[in-house]
């Protein structure tokens, strides 16, 4: 999911992990904000992984 280190996106994360799906978070720019929202997932819920993924075009 990307841009769910913050704001909606994060929010959208945490419900669908709170539902047992696992999420995998991509945050390219803000890592240390996504390792927290990977943090709280699997601490709380489900496995979560912090994928660095830019997917921007030159």
């Amino acid at each position: 999911m990307t841009g769910a280190a913050t704001g909606i996106g994060r929010s959208i994360a945490e419900t669908l992990a709170a539902q047992g799906i696992r999420v995998g978070i991509n945050h390219p720019h803000t890592p240390d904000l996504a390792d927290e929202v990977v943090a709280k997932i699997e601490a709380n819920w489900v496995t979560a992984q912090n994928i660095r993924v830019n997917g921007s075009t030159a």
